[in-house]
């Protein structure tokens, strides 16, 4: 994997989650469970803004597939 440095050009969306390996990888126990907080919180946020869209979606499913509940189809899903 290439090295991060000056001249990567990082996605926004991207940074907090360097930012938490960053902090793990450094043992910063405080920051990194800060940061597991806000980006639960942020990604709790944007499920609850979308979730009457994702039920309608999920219940309008005409190609959901039916399988027994068995190891080799729970390793699927």
């Amino acid at each position: 994997m290439p090295e991060i440095d000056e001249h990567t050009e990082i996605l926004e969306d991207h940074e907090p989650l360097l930012e938490l390996k960053d902090s793990y990888n450094a043992g910063d126990w405080p920051a990194f469970h800060g940061l597991v907080r806000e980006l639960s919180e942020d990604l709790a946020n944007e499920y609850r803004a979308k979730i009457q869209e994702k039920v309608c979606r999920w219940s309008s499913a005409t190609g959901a597939l039916r399988f027994y509940d068995r190891p080799p189809a729970r390793a699927y899903i």
